[in-house]
């Protein structure tokens, strides 16, 4: 009896790990249509639309791509305090210069990206133009 016991509750925690896995899977996709020019790294990506989600298999790194080009970018994970955040790619503007610099996923998930040493550069640019940094967020969906 003890083993008949053993594997109906194997038998549904697996069930229950296939039914819950897709549902978990699809908080780690999001789409964001950027309207300008940004880099990840030094790497530089056209204005255009964006799918952006976890590798599987390793936390700290992402897809970011777009029906022309993609990249793989290391990232560092965060969680919100409020478990509340909107689907959203944040930027920082440094000029006409923008740098993705988080991607917020659905409810506290989130990764940051490092600062690079062309956005140092940029932001030494721009300390001396007297400019600020500017953060821009472009909202994404769920897919």
């Amino acid at each position: 009896m003890k083993t008949f016991t053993r594997i109906i509750t194997t038998i549904a925690s697996l069930v229950l790990l296939a039914i819950a896995s897709p549902a978990w899977a699809q908080y780690d996709l999001v789409v964001a249509n950027v309207p300008f020019d940004f880099k990840i790294g030094d790497t530089s990506l056209p204005a255009d639309s964006y799918r952006v989600s976890r590798v599987d298999g390793h936390t700290n790194v992402l897809l970011v791509r777009s029906t022309h080009r993609g990249i793989f970018v290391f990232g560092y994970r965060v969680e919100s305090q409020d478990g509340n955040e909107t689907p959203r790619l944040v930027f920082h503007r440094y000029g006409d210069e923008y740098f993705l610099r988080e991607i917020k996923f659905f409810g506290s998930l989130g990764m940051n990206l490092p600062e690079t040493v062309e956005e140092r550069e940029a932001q030494r640019r721009t300390d001396r133009s007297g400019s600020d940094l500017e953060t821009v967020a472009v909202l994404a969906q769920l897919q």
